[in-house]
């Protein structure tokens, strides 16, 4: 696995978390036309994120393929409080590719129900970007608990990329009441 790098030595710092800054995750986004909506990033392989930039023995490597960001998380046995450190990264990820990102998080361990409830926050806040928030994979106790509870209305689930990615660019996301207002369909 490669590390991150910037791939531009003018890119602005934005944040810092631990002593690494987190726009080291994501190449200078140019201006692009993404189905006439906002600008989005180009293509960039997966890499894994700096090492010490994440609590504990967590690995979490990101991508960007047709405008949309593809993040793969390892973790185990995180506090809520290193959790919300690795959702501050997943945060400014999604801000970089407007809120459509894809989580594969097979590899969390324990899942726990603040794990699945920051999910539902973090996917909220995707929206608000104007995106979504899919995910590509959870450990099979979590996805019998997002299935068994009906959250999979909520929380969009795929088990490719390719499907990950078409989901991105046939729905748009509606970004708030106001439009499920006046969009004449009714809100759910």
């Amino acid at each position: 696995m490669t590390a991150f790098t910037p791939t531009s030595p003018t890119t602005p710092t934005p944040t810092t978390l631990t002593g690494t800054s987190v726009s080291t995750f994501v190449a200078d986004p140019n201006s692009i036309e993404f189905q006439g909506r906002k600008a989005a990033v180009p293509d960039q392989p997966m890499m894994t994120a700096p090492r010490g930039s994440l609590p504990g023995e967590s690995i979490l490597t990101f991508g960007v393929r047709q405008g949309c960001g593809f993040v793969t998380l390892s973790c185990q046995g995180l506090t809520d409080r290193q959790f919300q450190q690795i959702l501050a990264h997943l945060l400014e990820l999604a801000r970089r590719v407007n809120g459509n990102l894809a989580l594969d998080a097979t590899l969390v361990r324990p899942f726990n129900c603040y794990l699945i409830n920051a999910l539902i926050d973090f996917h909220h806040r995707c929206r608000g970007m104007g995106g979504q928030l899919i995910l590509m994979g959870l450990p099979a106790e979590a996805e019998e608990i997002v299935v068994s509870t009906g959250l999979t209305k909520l929380l969009k689930m795929t088990t490719s990329r390719d499907e990950a990615i078409a989901m991105f660019h046939n729905q748009a996301p509606t970004q708030g009441l106001w439009s499920r207002l006046f969009s004449g369909r009714r809100a759910a």
